[in-house]
């Protein structure tokens, strides 16, 4: 069964670069470079093993660097590193859809009540707060969004949980291993 395409335009473009490199036993690295990527290839999609690789230059340029003795292997990332890093996009994912929440909230609010709710500069004090102001305090504060609340925190609502929602999605597709629905087990 051959490897997909992606993996043997890599595979060719690391044989164009082995050469360039002077590398002598070019055919020996290939073959060993495809056995990793068939043994890999049960466990992710071809996208993760060409992200585990690096690019074709730098696997070649280590293999051009090497000394004598035994033919490098392939160097894979770390992957605890992989995991940590997906965790955070994890953690990231979610603290933007709690912001789209807290924005979505307020151009609700801002629709229900327009006269109170905007963002306020207390002149007396210097504070600035979002939210709903209380009647007994107006003269005190000025309208720093007037019109325009509404429209930046509904784009920024919609910017919040459409962020949110990718970096969620590739944490996960991390975290399966890279294989995406369409990805046969």
């Amino acid at each position: 069964m051959g490897l997909d395409p992606a993996l043997e335009r890599y595979l060719t473009d690391l044989d164009r670069q082995l050469a360039a490199a002077g590398v002598a036993d070019r055919s020996d690295i290939i073959e060993e470079t495809r056995s990793h990527m068939a043994e890999r290839r049960e466990r992710m999609a071809p996208q993760e093993i060409l992200l585990r690789l690096g690019p074709a230059s730098a696997l070649a340029a280590a293999y051009g660097d090497a000394s004598q003795g035994s033919v490098p292997q392939p160097v894979l990332r770390d992957e605890r590193a992989m995991q940590w890093s997906a965790s955070v996009a994890m953690m990231g994912g979610v603290l933007l859809w709690v912001c789209a929440i807290v924005l979505a909230t307020l151009c609700i609010a801002e629709i229900m009540e327009p006269q109170l709710v905007s963002v306020w500069l207390n002149a007396q004090t210097g504070n600035v707060f979002v939210g709903a102001a209380n009647p007994d305090v107006f003269a005190q504060l000025s309208d720093l969004a007037g019109p325009w609340l509404l429209p930046s925190a509904a784009f920024l609502a919609g910017l919040a949980g459409v962020s949110g929602w990718a970096m969620v999605r590739l944490a996960a597709l991390s975290f399966a291993g890279g294989r995406s629905a369409a990805t046969p087990h």
